[in-house]
């Protein structure tokens, strides 16, 4: 009994200082957040979002992601670069490798859609090189071919300068030329191609009404 009485007296003094305690401290039980089943839920999902964030596969799907965004951003910069138009089989190629990609990623096989996203930003890259170099050459031949012209028209310019019955001819002729200017710097290659072919009929016939006023002004 004695013994038994003694246990009790701890029990009752611990039970004390703990009470005097939590007075001291200001321990106020009314504070204590009892979580919500919704809140567990969150709680846990989230956790185990951070275990799956560690398994290979998410380590695969991530870098799926990245290489998927570096091959859209090329291939973007490709249709820019004029690829579609200038390196079209390298273009193409790169998009029929970015599409399947997409379905490879569908099926989660992370690693082929990466490998073929990472091919596919490769690809894209050589369309644009390819579609830069198409696109220069094709500038500066175009560019020959209208300074030949200019040649042309300044002679034209120079000789008719008093004869005033032409004066309007020549002015739509100065003015077309200079709108193929303007579209060749805007790179319109086809339009100045066309363009080149109107230029020299009206060149020829600007040649005919000279060689008929010169006529007319002999007799």
């Amino acid at each position: 009994m004695i013994k038994i009485k003694k246990k009790y007296k701890n029990i009752i003094t611990v039970y004390f200082l703990a009470t005097f305690m939590l007075f001291i401290y200001g321990f106020n039980f009314s504070r204590i957040h009892i979580p919500s089943k919704e809140e567990i839920r969150k709680e846990l999902k989230s956790e185990i979002d951070k275990i799956k964030a560690l398994t290979p596969q998410a380590r695969r799907k991530r870098l799926w992601l990245k290489k998927k965004l570096e091959a859209i951003k090329a291939i973007k910069q490709a249709k820019m670069d004029g690829a579609s138009k200038y390196a079209c089989e390298l273009y193409e190629k790169a998009e029929e490798y970015f599409n399947l990609a997409i379905q490879y990623a569908k099926k989660q096989q992370y690693l082929k859609a990466s490998y073929l996203a990472k091919e596919c930003k490769k690809i894209a890259l050589q369309a644009s090189n390819k579609a830069e170099k198409q696109r220069l050459s094709l500038k500066q031949k175009t560019k020959t071919e209208l300074l030949k012209f200019k040649t042309q028209i300044d002679k034209l310019v120079k000789s008719l300068n008093y004869d005033k019955s032409l004066q309007r001819e020549k002015a739509k002729i100065i003015l077309y030329y200079q709108n193929l200017v303007h579209a060749l710097n805007l790179e319109q290659f086809d339009y100045v191609k066309k363009g080149l072919i109107i230029l020299k009929k009206k060149l020829n016939f600007l040649y005919k009404e000279i060689a008929k006023t010169k006529n007319r002004n002999s007799n």
